[in-house]
Parts: C-alpha cells; sequence; structure tokens
C-alpha cells in the first residue's frame, strides 16, 4: 500500500510541474500578445480601447490565478493528505512488524518455558522413580534377610533336641523351602526362585556361591532328606518328596555351571598371563 501512495504523490507532482509549465507559457504569449496588441492600437489611435482591454485582461488574469492558486492548494492539501497516508502506512508496518516480533518473543517463551517445565517434570519423575526403585529395593533386600532368617530356623528346628520333637508330624506348609516367600503349593517351587534365593547377595557374608550350593546340597540330599520326609504325613509327602527333588536337580544343574565357569577360567586365565606380562 505504501508503494500505491508513493506512485499517487509522483503522479500529484508531476502534475503541479505541468500546470505551472503551461502557467508560464501562457503569461508569456499574453505578454507578447499585448506587445503586438499596443503597438497595433497606437497606430489606429485607439489606446483608450486599449487600456480598457488591458483593464479586462488583468481582470481576467487576477481570476484565472485565484484559480490556479484555488488548485495549488487543492493539489498541496491533497500531497498533504497522501503524506498523512503513507506517513500511516509506514507507521502502522511498523507497528505490525513490532506486534509481530513481540508475538514471535512471546511465543519463543511460552516454548522455552514450556521445555523448562517439561523437563523439570521429566526430572521429577527420574527421581520418583529411582527412589520407588531404591524403596522396593529396599523392601526385596529386606524380605530376602527375613526369609534366609526363617530359612535358617526352620532348619534348627528340624534338628530335634529330644525325642519328643523326632515325632512331631510335618506338612508341606512347615518344610522350610528355600525360598523368599513360603509356596502354598508344589508348583511355587521352581529352579529360578531356588538359585535367586540360595544366592541372594543379603545373606552368607563370606561364602562363596559353589560354597552356599554345597550347604544346600548337604541339607537336600535324599539320603539325608529322607528321615524328613519320613516324618511328612502320608497325603502330603507326595508333593514334599517332588519338592525336594525341584530343589536337588537345581542345585546340581547349578554345581555344573559352576564347574564349568571355573574350568573355562582356568584355560582362559594363563593366556591373559602372557598376553598381560609378555613372558609364560
Amino acid at each position: 500500500m505504501a508503494q500505491t501512495y508513493a506512485w499517487v504523490m509522483e503522479q500529484e507532482i508531476a502534475e503541479m510541474s505541468r500546470k505551472n509549465e503551461e502557467t508560464v507559457r501562457w503569461i508569456m504569449e499574453q505578454q507578447e500578445r499585448e506587445a503586438r496588441e499596443r503597438t497595433v492600437f497606437a497606430m489606429l489611435g485607439l489606446e483608450h480601447k486599449y487600456r480598457e482591454m488591458m483593464e479586462q485582461l488583468v481582470d481576467d488574469f487576477e481570476d484565472i490565478t485565484e484559480q490556479l492558486k484555488a488548485q495549488e492548494d487543492r493539489r498541496r492539501h491533497r500531497a498533504m493528505f497522501w503524506q498523512r497516508e503513507m506517513e500511516k502506512t509506514a507507521a502502522y508496518d511498523e507497528l505490525k512488524r513490532r506486534e509481530h516480533a513481540a508475538w514471535r518473543e512471546e511465543v519463543e517463551s511460552y516454548r522455552v518455558a514450556y521445555d523448562r517445565r517439561k523437563a523439570q517434570e521429566a526430572e521429577k519423575e527420574r527421581a520418583r522413580r529411582e527412589q520407588e526403585r531404591q524403596r522396593l529395593k529396599a523392601a526385596r533386600d529386606e524380605a530376602e534377610k527375613e526369609a534366609w532368617r526363617r530359612y535358617e530356623e526352620g532348619w534348627n528346628a528340624l534338628n530335634p533336641t529330644s525325642s519328643s520333637e523326632t515325632t512331631t508330624p510335618l506338612t508341606f506348609n512347615t518344610i522350610p523351602w528355600p525360598l523368599v516367600s513360603p509356596p502354598s503349593k508344589l508348583d511355587d517351587i521352581t529352579a529360578a526362585r531356588v538359585a535367586m534365593f540360595l544366592l541372594s547377595s543379603n545373606h552368607s557374608d563370606g561364602l562363596s556361591r559353589k560354597e552356599r550350593m554345597k550347604n544346600a546340597l548337604r541339607r537336600w540330599h535324599p539320603d539325608r532328606f529322607g528321615r524328613i520326609l519320613a516324618r511328612v504325613i502320608d497325603e502330603e509327602k507326595k508333593d514334599v518328596e517332588e519338592g525336594a527333588g525341584i530343589i536337588v536337580r537345581c542345585l546340581n544343574n547349578l554345581m555344573e555351571r559352576e564347574s564349568r565357569m571355573i574350568a573355562q577360567n582356568k584355560i582362559i586365565r594363563p593366556e591373559h598371563h602372557i598376553i598381560i606380562h609378555g613372558r609364560p
């Protein structure tokens, strides 16, 4: 729109220049005409007629001058109008530019604030999850410690100190199973749960994995566990026997894996020795 105003201004100025040129040319033509007519009227002895004509001409010239002045005023007013419009347009454009810049700045500030808030929320969520993980770990560690304490106490109770205790009947639920949570049925006894319980770092400090497995095998070996199995009531004896079998098979598998790992380490270790020290 500013370009349109500028073009209109240029047209107005060009029109003013053209009108001024026409006015000057007309005055010069009138001066030349006056000189010719004065000579003619002087020769004819009609100077009074010439004066009347010139007076009329002056009056006409004054009228024309007033008209030209009025036209000039109108053109000047139009030029001032268009100049003000151009200034308004420029001011409007500047205002819109500033408003747009302010809007972009506000949007950017909102984006930064949003990203900061999301980052803070993510950090809070991460901290909450870490705290929850630590809480669950602490609860699990405490549960494993308590389960190990019950397990040891249960086995101590199976070693009677009096003859009356050797005749106390046992059930599936009174057997100290090597699990964090006491099983309510045979399917609850799995090799994974047994291994997780026996090899936990929350008990048996100072004992290696192999030593823990050997201790457990001494308790659950069929030859020794048979004396305990004899005290189990008949209707639950089969489940107890199968549960003990699951534990023994789990321990045997763990012992085999442990032996293979030890053998592999013995084979690999000399090679590492040669590489590190550069000599056999």
